[in-house]
């Protein structure tokens, strides 16, 4: 089982790919939206967990909900300090604090 991971943090990779193998995952990282997207769209992951810092995540996530091939993928978001909308927050599984992780 692939865990997809799209951030250009290091340090918030290395945290949540630490989390990933312990639950038994493979992860993997995209360092951008537009990476993150294409490989969600080419290869099986099962989770599917987005950076929302990074430039256009808002639009990654509406995009992943939206198609077919990615709508039943656990989708959880990553934030860290600024709220995180209603109409995003309802399209993800869960919603993860930077702090907490």
């Amino acid at each position: 089982m692939i865990a997809l991971i799209i951030t250009a943090n290091d340090e918030l990779y290395d945290r949540l790919a630490s989390k990933a193998l312990a639950d038994g995952q493979t992860p993997r990282r995209a360092m951008n939206v537009l990476d993150g997207f294409k490989y969600a769209m080419a290869q099986p992951v099962s989770m599917i967990i987005v950076d929302m810092s990074l430039h256009a995540s808002d639009t990654l996530v509406e995009a992943l909900h939206s198609r077919r091939a990615t709508c039943n993928i656990p989708l959880l978001a990553v934030r860290s300090s600024e709220r995180l909308p209603f109409e995003l927050r309802r399209l993800c599984t869960d919603v993860l604090e930077t702090g907490t992780l």
